[in-house]
């Protein structure tokens, strides 16, 4: 329930006094007469002055006296109609460009229209609405096209023996933009209890592709609390490859970690049985992967890469591992607020991406992740190319 407060002043008429104030007006008492009657917040007689401002601007419907906020700089709170209306079509246009929490359309409706509200008041409003805070991800659908695609590509997995699949695949690459928790109060306990991967939503809107999870990186958070990355598994473990200075990485800059030696080292490190390559990268699509700047300084080094279907993110298992590394984050998120400790900075919470990334218990699950791509190509196969679960 919300609850409102308001500061009145000492000598004026509580609710009751100012209804029977207005009833004696209209039973034809004069102000001096009704001034002996009631009584202010003091317990004494009111000027009179007071019981005619009272009697003049008594609201029958709200039951009480109607104040001006105009005048005496109090605020709007209401959810009125329009206002409902404000915050669901505000949420609509939000959500598919941005983490939209309560928070978010409470600021929005403060700074557009004015109306300060609390928090609670947003979130009665959504529910009343048919909305509910739901995950994100759902199972995606596919055309007849991409269904066989992702088919004979996850039953040319399932062909190969255990050995051979071993050989050819060194590495599942791919890139994750980590979101730092927000520093806003509310905004943060909504995060590190549900993060990223909630939306406001109605049940019945969980096949609509615009709120599946699969927006571009660039609308996923502000960029001063995105640490994009990029990095791989193998049945050895995980490696990474590099930051990127922006949510997407371009050709120039991949080609210079690869000029560098970053993808080399990463392959290395999770291929200690094939130090020298020549080594293959299960990836997506990504243009800067594939461009011919790209092309030639993989051939350097000896790199060749193996392109999942489109719009497949579950035959790429590092996939998987983004998920187990949110978690993990999410758990030392939660620990912080419940700690009472301030949100780290970019630096320190990079130094802790850092520090997770390496652990025994990283290591162990990437190993394990990448060993079950098989199991879940099988499963693939067996729902004709349908989106599976993990």
């Amino acid at each position: 329930m919300v609850v409102i407060s308001e500061s009145v002043h000492p000598c004026s008429l509580d609710f009751a006094n100012q209804r029977k104030a207005v009833m004696l007006r209209e039973q034809g008492y004069s102000y001096p007469d009704i001034r002996e009657k009631v009584v202010n917040l003091k317990g004494k007689r009111p000027p009179l002055s007071t019981i005619g401002d009272v009697c003049r601007n008594f609201s029958k419907k709200e039951g009480r006296k109607k104040y001006n906020y105009d005048k005496c700089g109090r605020q709007a709170w209401k959810m009125t109609a329009d206002n409902k209306r404000f915050v669901i079509d505000k949420l609509k246009k939000l959500r598919t460009k941005e983490i939209c929490t309560s928070v978010t359309l409470q600021a929005a409706l403060a700074k557009e229209k004015g109306v300060v509200v609390s928090t609670p008041a947003v979130l009665k409003t959504l529910r009343a609405a048919g909305y509910r805070w739901l995950p994100r991800a759902q199972k995606r659908r596919y055309s007849k096209k991409e269904m066989a695609a992702r088919r004979d590509f996850a039953q040319g997995v399932v062909d190969m023996t255990a050995a051979r699949l071993r050989a050819k695949l060194c590495m599942c690459l791919d890139g994750v933009v980590l979101t730092m928790p927000p520093k806003e109060k509310t905004a943060r306990e909504n995060y590190c209890t549900s993060g990223a991967d909630h939306m406001w939503r109605k049940p019945s809107e969980s096949y609509r592709p615009e709120l599946a999870g699969e927006d571009p990186y660039p609308h996923q958070v502000p960029l001063d609390r995105a640490l994009p990355m990029w990095g791989g598994v193998s049945a050895d473990g995980f490696a990474k490859v590099l930051f990127t200075a922006k949510k997407r990485a371009d050709t120039e800059e991949w080609v210079k970690a690869v000029e560098d030696g970053r993808l080399t080292a990463a392959l290395q490190a999770i291929n200690p049985q094939r130090p020298d390559g020549p080594w293959t990268i299960l990836c997506d699509g990504e243009h800067f992967l594939h461009a011919k700047a790209s092309k030639a300084a993989h051939r350097k080094v000896k790199v060749s890469m193996w392109k999942i279907p489109p719009r497949s993110p579950d035959l790429n298992p590092v996939e998987q591992y983004w998920s187990w590394l949110r978690r993990k984050l999410r758990a030392l998120d939660l620990q912080d607020l419940k700690q009472k400790r301030s949100t780290p900075g970019k630096t320190a919470y990079k130094q802790r991406v850092t520090s997770v990334l390496a652990s025994a218990a990283s290591q162990r699950a990437a190993a394990n992740i990448a060993k079950s791509f098989k199991k879940t190509c099988k499963k693939i196969v067996e729902a004709k190319g349908a989106g599976v679960k993990g």
